[in-house]
């Protein structure tokens, strides 16, 4: 179902079995939420596309496998970034109706550089092009969630888990439920939420940021205490500062919401 959502999102698909193979050899990697499988599928990408370089559906996945390993520390956070938005650029302009393009733009423009206009008139478009994909409606909303669009985000990450309950990726969209409701301020109904998606991604540093926020705004300390010890087993570590420079909220109070449940946590 997840690969027939792909091919439905996209009106140009590569006619290149050799490109298309890379590409579908690639998902198996993008699945496996480690920064090395990320690697493995990131060399994939780039084949695909020196293969076929006007292959949107395969440029898109390769700023957003470029866009997580800046996420994980894989790899230099400022060139990675900067790398990522061209190459989401690049793939909506190699086809500005393939709706995964379009969503993966909108998730990196906002994720990763606070680029809310743009993001959100590509993630709009993606939803009016493909409203019944779940990997549409996931990209999509972080954008709005990230803006402070809190009830739309919400809609979207859950009508993107009907669609798609047994997507391999579910723990974003469980994630993004769990940012939804942290942001709501209802900490005791994000908390299972980002429980869970710990559970089906362990090493996902920004939810168990959340996780030791939420526990710490519940004034769980010791709990928020040993999910910050787990954060420190993820490496890089990084300051608290860095997480706010990287931190591509739009508002300042979701800023603090997040920064000051760290700071009850003991993040340091």
């Amino acid at each position: 179902m997840y690969l027939r959502e792909i091919e439905r999102s996209k009106k140009k698909p590569t006619s290149d079995l050799t490109a298309y193979d890379c590409f579908l050899r690639a998902q198996t990697y993008l699945r496996e939420f480690r920064a090395p499988s990320y690697a493995q599928a990131e060399a994939l990408l780039r084949q695909a596309i020196s293969i076929d370089p006007e292959y949107s559906t395969a440029l898109a996945y390769l700023a957003d496998c470029i866009g997580r390993q800046c996420i994980f520390g894989g790899r230099p956070y400022k060139e990675g970034t900067i790398e990522a938005e061209e190459i989401a650029q690049r793939a909506v302009q190699a086809d500005p109706e393939d709706a995964a393009a379009l969503a993966i733009a909108s998730w990196v423009l906002t994720i990763l550089l606070g680029k809310h206009a743009q993001s959100r008139e590509y993630g709009e478009l993606a939803l009016r092009l493909h409203p019944n994909s779940a990997f549409v409606c996931t990209n999509s909303a972080f954008g709005y969630l990230y803006r402070g669009e809190l009830e739309a985000a919400r809609r979207y990450f859950e009508r993107a888990l009907r669609i798609n309950p047994l997507d391999p990726r579910n723990y974003f969209i469980i994630q993004g439920l769990g940012l939804a409701s942290f942001y709501e301020k209802k900490f005791e109904e994000a908390l299972p939420l980002l429980i869970r998606s710990t559970e089906l991604a362990p090493t996902a540093r920004i939810t168990w940021r959340y996780r030791a926020a939420t526990l710490g705004h519940l004034g769980r300390v010791e709990e928020a205490r040993e999910a910050v010890a787990v954060l420190r087993t993820l490496t890089p570590v990084q300051t608290l500062q860095e997480i706010s420079d990287r931190t591509m909220l739009a508002h300042t109070w979701m800023r603090e919401l997040y920064i000051g449940g760290l700071e009850k946590a003991g993040y340091e």
